[in-house]
């Protein structure tokens, strides 16, 4: 859950594709976790594969008109554009994806363990995800509420990742911006803590319904039975 708030509040980075790049970083992380739950090793180019955003993707177009926007604007801008519904969308595309990349694991249908490849689950990731409207589904609609009641954290984690960022200066390596995300969002006065318990209640109350459609879906596509 805490890599599901945190990719969703990306678009908070106030410097120009930086964001993009924490995103995935993120994203590999943590797919690396949720692999080392099974004892599954995946290289590098494994994990980019599984976890990297797709061209076109949701946030990638947020982002981009906030590039846009003057840097003194960025923050009230954001804060705007994750009230909305389209950065519920973006957590809830981070939690399918996380949820379906760990029943695959779960079940060994990832190599090197399995008899898939990183690319294959993947797609078949995509093809399970894409049968399910993300403006629709019920998670996006518990994270939704989940990010309207967490107001004042977002505030208070806005403003440390923006006093962060624009420290940096200049294009920074993926490892220091993976680590600027993390000094920004850690300790109690942060706000994440706030934010991750919000959607974690509100997450509490999907239908165990939709989850286990999911999985047997995925299932479905990478030829297990379920």
């Amino acid at each position: 859950m805490t890599h599901t708030a945190l990719v969703a509040l990306t678009p908070l980075v106030p410097l120009p594709f930086v964001d993009e790049m924490a995103r995935n970083r993120l994203q590999r992380r943590m797919a690396r976790l949720l692999a080392q739950r099974y004892d599954l090793l995946l290289q590098p180019a494994e994990l980019a594969r599984l976890a990297d955003d797709q061209p076109g993707n949701v946030a990638g177009s947020l982002v981009k008109g906030l590039v846009l926007t003057p840097l003194r604007h960025v923050l009230r801008k954001t804060l705007m554009v994750l009230a909305g519904n389209k950065i519920a969308e973006v957590a809830s595309g981070c939690y399918h994806r996380g949820f379906l990349m760990d029943r695959a694991f779960a079940r060994g249908l990832c190599a090197p363990d399995g008899p898939h490849s990183a690319t294959a689950v993947r797609q078949a990731i995509d093809d399970v995800m894409a049968a399910v409207p993300m403006a629709s589904s019920p998670v996006t609609a518990a994270l939704r509420a989940g990010f309207s009641r967490s107001h004042d954290a977002l505030r208070r984690l806005s403003r440390k990742l923006r006093a962060r960022f624009t420290t940096l200066g200049g294009k920074p390596a993926e490892a220091t911006v993976e680590q600027a995300v993390d000094d920004a969002t850690s300790g109690a006065g942060a706000g994440l803590d706030d934010i991750v318990g919000q959607l974690r209640r509100a997450l509490s109350e999907v239908p165990a319904k939709h989850f286990d459609d999911l999985e047997c879906s995925l299932c479905r596509k990478l030829g297990s039975s379920d």
